[in-house]
């Protein structure tokens, strides 16, 4: 077969067995059929098993003398856009429904340069109705309710929180607060 004529131009000869149709299925069988899982290194035929009992143990606790699996989290959180996993073990929030708070939290990174506050407005509100909702649902007495109040005054110079990174592709998912609890809002939550 020539590719070049005398003057090194460049020719294309047609081969006489050209004509026939290239089956690809023919040849993938043959590389299936002498496939032996135990002669490659990184072939584990358990992975699957072995990672759903992982995920099962993060998410999942024995509970009652029945001894039956029961959900510890409400959802198991993604990042928005590397789809890392987050957070294990979380809380959904009772309003928001978007929203989830958390202690503990992976694959996350703080940054403790930035922080930001709640204006004076919506913290007020915010603190209202849960006073509002307390007097509603419990039946506190006005010691108590004093106390809290006291307690909010008091805290209230100290409303701030830290943006929480995901820590492979840097994209904000949530906030830290004060008190090292994890506010998660640009989530994925997947239930399971």
């Amino acid at each position: 077969m020539n590719l070049f004529n005398s003057k090194d131009e460049m020719i294309f000869q047609v081969d006489a067995n050209s004509d026939k149709e290239f089956d690809s299925d023919s040849d993938s069988e043959d590389i299936y059929e002498n496939f032996d899982p135990e002669s490659v290194e990184w072939y584990d035929p358990d992975e699957d098993d072995k990672n759903e009992y992982w995920i099962r143990k993060k998410t999942h606790t024995i509970k009652g003398k029945d001894g039956k699996l029961k959900k510890n989290s409400d959802a198991i959180l993604t990042c928005p856009l590397c789809f890392t996993y987050l957070c294990f073990d979380c809380q959904r929030h009772e309003i928001y429904h978007n929203q989830y708070r958390t202690m503990f939290v992976r694959n996350c990174i703080v940054n403790r340069n930035e922080r930001y506050r709640i204006p004076e407005e919506n913290n007020k509100k915010n603190k209202a109705k849960n006073k509002n909702k307390n007097k509603n649902n419990n039946n506190n007495t006005n010691e108590e309710i004093l106390k809290t109040e006291e307690s909010n005054i008091n805290n209230d110079s100290q409303d701030y929180y830290y943006p929480v990174l995901c820590k492979y592709c840097q994209t904000q998912v949530g906030l830290l607060d004060q008190n090292e609890i994890y506010h998660l809002f640009n989530v994925i939550p997947t239930d399971f």
